[in-house]
């Protein structure tokens, strides 16, 4: 019996060592990561709320690297190398999006995503995962403008056309839907964005609204010169903060949602990514997600978090019910399109 137990030790050991093996997700320790995201307040926000936690808690160091230009291109170089820089780039949605067509992402394991059913679904994807949400949505001033906002046709109002700011189509954030607000607030879809839109935006422009970069919308906000603006909901609390009376609405046809993508290269090492994923989870927990919030004035993008009243009171979405009511973009449509859309408003509104 033992002369036959002593044949089958080897095996034995030669089927567990294959199995410690498995899937290669922990035939080496990972002592670092390096992370890819936005500098400046934004950043150090992170940093501060979750990140330098998440290495004291750990023990596992994380590089930041902050002030990429161009998180696409970056992504592209990283996946031709035998092995990526980085563990970790977070993304806007449109980059997120293009990284997507471009198959440069990994595919997120949401079996080893904490909180993974708490997550609302605008921020689940199949290759990244939302650290935030926040709102397009409509800012006032209701001195100025005379009366509350309650729906995107408000921006169209001819009686109102020179208090309304509105910001140029671009790729980022928010401002990519801005032609799609448009077409909506006249009665169509984002689908018309490229006619009905730009028709509404010509008519903007005709009637003497306020069209300009980013910048210069906040800055005629900040100085009274307007009293209605697509923005982000964060954008009226810091304009409040310095004296202005500035608030923010969800329009009754859905507020678009805004969201910042955590994403792994491609080709990331099995035990990077099992890292990459725990990183990614302690994110998303309760407490980084409430200290994110308090920071930035974000709103969590775990659905069990609950807020302050008074922070409550300024986030948007504020809750499961309001996450629910905002539009669902297509995001393959707009992606494809906008291209073709900022060249006709540069054409045919603001040449």
């Amino acid at each position: 019996m033992l002369k036959k137990m002593l044949k089958t030790i080897p095996f034995m050991i030669l089927i567990l060592a294959l199995v410690g093996c498995g899937g290669g997700k922990k035939t080496a320790k990972v002592e670092k990561l390096t992370v890819g995201l936005w500098g400046g307040f934004w950043g150090d926000a992170y940093q501060a709320a979750a990140i330098d936690k998440f290495a004291k808690e750990t023990g596992i160091e994380v590089e930041l690297v902050t002030n990429v230009a161009d998180s696409v291109a970056l992504l592209a170089t990283e996946v031709e190398k035998e092995t990526p820089l980085y563990d970790v780039l977070w993304l806007t949605d449109g980059e997120y999006r293009i990284a997507i067509n471009s198959g440069l992402l990994a595919p997120i394991d949401y079996a080893d995503i904490k909180y993974a059913d708490d997550i609302y679904e605008a921020g689940k994807g199949e290759f990244g995962v939302s650290s935030e949400i926040g709102a397009w949505g409509l800012a006032y001033n209701e001195d100025v403008l005379g009366f509350v906002p309650t729906s995107w046709s408000d921006l169209l109002n001819p009686d109102i056309a020179p208090l309304v700011g509105f910001i140029e189509p671009d790729f980022n954030g928010g401002t990519m839907f801005n032609l799609a607000v448009l077409a909506v607030a006249a009665g169509g879809t984002e689908k018309d964005a490229a006619t009905l839109g730009i028709e509404q935006a010509k008519l903007l422009a005709k009637n003497g609204a306020q069209i300009g970069n980013f910048g210069q919308i906040l800055s005629q906000f900040s100085n009274g010169e307007i009293g209605l603006a697509t923005l982000y909901h964060q954008e009226p609390i810091y304009l409040r903060a310095d004296g202005m009376d500035v608030n923010f609405v969800m329009p009754k046809e859905g507020a678009y949602p805004v969201t910042a993508w955590m994403t792994m290269p491609r080709n990331i090492p099995d035990n990077r990514k099992a890292v990459a994923e725990q990183f990614m989870s302690y994110i998303l927990s309760p407490e980084a997600q409430e200290a994110i919030a308090e920071a930035i004035f974000s709103a969590p993008i775990n659905s069990t978090v609950v807020l302050s009243p008074e922070l409550a009171a300024q986030v948007h979405p504020n809750g499961p019910e309001e996450a629910q009511s905002m539009a669902t973009p297509d995001w393959d449509y707009t992606i494809e399109n906008l291209e073709s859309w900022i060249d006709l408003w540069h054409r045919e509104v603001v040449p």
